[in-house]
């Protein structure tokens, strides 16, 4: 086994006892017999249910969906006391889809909903029947289902907008949406087996001497939404007149998957730009390192994006990857100069996005020797404006929205 396999085999053992931080460990137990006096089979097994299912949260580590440098990576100072945590919150409450199938035939027979808060509940089961039970969590934000009657299909995506692209000489070719921004998890548990012999079960007595018969399923819920941690350094930011760039309007991605598949963790084809204008403020002469691992002064502003990834992919099948190719990915920044003009500018990001499937830091630099003078000193008065900066990007894709 090559060193690349061992290293991914440690992450996928790892990711097995723990998962990102602040995420969600569904443990199912299903207790279908109750009280007993002795040691007799309980026949009854076949017409009873009550299933205890509970939800246990784990602090889980960051470094198995972002990398083991991220933290190295990372260069921009994050209050988390104003701006919140980096990684992924817990979430309060948990929807179970239960699909009941006949043991015989495998035909469809119910289809129930369950809410849990995340201590836990009951649902009834039957033992002798097929279950299929996906479970995700509620209280979202943006993020809205599409689902068949009958379960075949089950799609997680957002709302199209309005809102400013600053992805100039890209406008129109990627529609645009609304980031999920939600910290969302979700497992779905198929062809779970809920027999009705007694010896399939652990056995515990209990203090008034009657025995339990207890169930065992163990579910993790992994997230469907991945958080990108944008950092943009900013170099020769200062003249004689002081800052050309004093902070940020907006930034855009485009080439993002508009949605997912709650079943199979695919990402769909559509590609879409998703923008957000929750930029950090800009912090000034840094010691910064360089992507090419070059020291200089400059200044650094962050944000930090949810979204489903990028196209076409299970994302969680790629922790610890470096995909060999996905679609193209652009980041656009509408920076704020000092006269309030709106300078745009576009950068492919697409190696980076390749080497973060499930989420991490993407740092795009930018240069301010390039601005024009005759925009850093236009006079606001003069009706404003933009200038675009768009090398690095080619290979247009005309996307249509299928939901």
């Amino acid at each position: 086994m090559t060193d690349k396999k061992h290293r991914k085999a440690a992450w996928l053992m790892a990711l097995n006892k723990r998962f990102l931080s602040h995420a969600t460990v569904v443990a199912v137990a299903i207790t279908l017999a109750a009280t007993v006096s002795c040691e007799r089979k309980p026949l009854y097994l076949l017409d009873s249910g009550n299933a205890e299912v509970t939800v246990s949260v784990y602090d889980i580590e960051l470094r198995l969906l972002w990398g083991v440098d991220w933290k190295a990576e990372w260069q921009y100072d994050w209050d988390t006391l104003e701006y919140g945590p980096l990684g992924y919150e817990e979430p309060e409450n948990i929807l179970a889809t239960i699909d009941r199938y006949d043991s015989v035939n495998n035909k469809r027979l119910d289809i129930a909903t369950q809410h849990f808060a995340k201590a836990g509940g009951r649902v009834s089961l039957k033992a002798g029947n097929w279950y299929d039970m996906l479970f995700y969590n509620t209280g979202t934000d943006w993020i809205l289902f599409d689902q068949a009657a009958d379960l075949s299909y089950y799609t997680a995506f957002t709302r199209t907008n309005s809102y400013p692209s600053y992805l100039r000489g890209l406008t129109g070719t990627y529609p645009s949406y609304n980031p999920p921004s939600d910290s969302f998890f979700g497992v779905n548990v198929e062809r779970l087996w809920v027999s009705a012999d007694p010896d399939d079960y652990e056995k515990t007595i209990q203090p008034d001497g009657s025995i339990l018969y207890l169930y065992k399923i163990n579910a993790e819920l992994l997230p469907y939404t991945f958080i990108f941690l944008h950092q943009v350094i900013i170099l020769n930011n200062w003249d004689e007149a002081g800052q050309k760039i004093t902070g940020c309007y907006g930034i855009s991605t485009a080439g993002c998957a508009a949605a997912t598949n709650l079943m199979t963790r695919m990402t769909s084809s559509t590609e879409v730009t998703l923008s957000t204008d929750d930029i950090k403020p800009m912090q000034t002469h840094r010691t910064l390192t360089l992507p090419n691992g070059t020291v200089r002064e400059g200044d650094i502003l962050a944000t930090r994006l949810f979204s489903w990834g990028v196209t076409g992919i299970n994302p969680i099948a790629h922790i610890g990857d470096t995909l060999k190719s996905c679609n193209s990915q652009y980041i656009g920044i509408g920076f704020r100069l000092r006269n309030g003009i709106t300078y745009n500018v576009t950068r492919d990001i697409t190696p980076q996005m390749m080497a973060h499937p499930t989420g991490g830091v993407i740092t795009t630099v930018f240069d301010c020797s390039v601005i024009p003078d005759t925009i850093l000193n236009r006079k606001t008065d003069s009706g404003g404006g933009f200038n675009a900066e768009v090398e690095e990007w080619q290979n247009e894709h005309q996307a249509e929205i299928e939901i």
